[in-house]
């Protein structure tokens, strides 16, 4: 049975290339926003950047506690290739009774004029979030559509502004947004990878095995990504049972648990959360980041595992594409890279298997490759 999770789709600004025969795989670039510094040229309303608690709040209310409502938009970011695709991801702190509201702007002609703000997504305390679901929300125009947590294009654009928008319906506590993620692709930009050896051939981060479908089955074959996700954190010392990362990472708009940037949320809130079980380690300090990046090729894989970062990626392919793991075939997929052998193929914990003996596949590179068919990974940086 083909698992149905749709996997779509720092550092501030990462070009990327890749591909090999057979695979299709696109041109596209990452930002990431995570200090003052790369957040320098920001424009914010009822929020400033403060230092003390890593990330944008709401202002300081003069009759006590915080304003209500806060936002903060980005300059216009070119991109000259031009785009027809863009995901964004956040880090965000939303105790009860806050959320954030991210959106996403785009431009065709070089920012003479605008496209109106997609609403990509809500993110915080449920209670609120759920009494705001899509009704009148832009989700598609003449420009493009949200389709679940990705924008697409009616045409390329060349520039994109983001939007984030502050609540909280009690005084007394703020949300805190501490990163925002923007990556683009243009699908119709092929591009052929560096992909020769490298230092993380022969390199292997340690990571729990566990597997989807020792869940209840009524969610078993729905949770790839949160049980990849869960692997991923034992890697960083969080470890979680999966159910409960799984409701971390829910997104009741479009009623999956596969949403990719509620996935690097979710993961960025469970470090946050569990900060003790982190190491400590000399000279580094803990900002549990994690983010959407469309990094198709090995390369950018291999730079992550050689940091002790292993990363999950998406996977769909017809029979006789993939061999040795533990489905025959798959339309949406997310496996665990943990790793690469000295030759280069890839050491995966692929959780649609039942046992570990089962689950920790090594998968041939190129085979591998043409099954993730382009698409976006996740990262998850415990440490800055």
């Amino acid at each position: 049975m083909p698992i149905n999770i749709r996997a779509m789709a720092a550092l501030a600004i990462l070009a990327v290339t890749t591909m090999t025969a057979n695979a299709t795989s696109y041109f596209g670039k990452t930002d990431v926003f995570a200090t003052a510094a790369q957040f320098a040229h920001i424009q914010d309303s009822g929020a400033r950047y403060d230092e003390r608690a890593g990330g944008f709040r709401l202002l300081d209310d003069p009759a006590g506690g915080y304003v209500k409502d806060g936002s903060v938009i980005s300059e216009g970011l070119h991109y000259g290739f031009g785009f027809n695709t863009a995901v964004a991801s956040w880090n965000a702190d939303c105790p009860a009774g806050t959320w954030v509201k991210v959106e996403l702007q785009t431009s065709t002609d070089n920012g003479a004029d605008w496209s109106p703000w997609f609403e990509m997504a809500m993110w915080g305390d449920p209670v609120f979030v759920d009494k705001d679901l899509p009704s009148g929300k832009v989700k598609a125009g003449k420009e493009g559509k949200v389709n679940e947590d990705t924008l697409e294009l009616a045409a390329k654009a060349t520039r994109l502004r983001y939007r984030v928008r502050l609540h909280t319906e009690y005084p007394a506590v703020t949300p805190v947004v501490s990163l925002i993620a923007v990556t683009v692709v243009d699908k119709t930009h092929e591009v052929t990878p560096d992909d020769g050896p490298g230092p993380a051939w022969g390199k292997e981060v340690a990571a729990d095995f566990r597997s989807q479908l020792w869940e209840a089955g009524d969610i078993s074959w729905r949770i790839c990504g949160p049980t990849s996700m869960g692997m991923a954190l034992t890697s960083h010392g969080v470890k979680l049972p999966t159910a409960e990362v799984a409701r971390a990472a829910w997104d009741n708009v479009n009623r999956i648990y596969g949403n990719w940037p509620f996935l690097t949320a979710a993961g960025s809130d469970l470090m946050r959360r569990n900060l003790d079980s982190i190491p400590s380690l000399p000279g580094k300090r803990k900002v549990c980041h994690a983010y959407v990046s469309w990094l198709p090729g090995w390369k950018p894989v291999e730079d992550e595992i050689l940091k002790g970062n292993p990363v999950v990626i998406s996977l769909a392919f017809a029979k006789g594409v993939l061999r040795g793991g533990p489905l025959d075939e798959t339309d949406g997929h997310l496996i665990l890279v943990r790793g690469f052998t000295k030759d280069g193929d890839v050491i995966c914990n692929d959780p649609a298997s039942r046992t570990e003996k089962g689950g920790r596949v090594i998968y041939d590179r190129k085979e591998l490759l043409e099954a993730r068919k382009g698409g976006p990974i996740m990262v998850f940086h415990p440490y800055d």
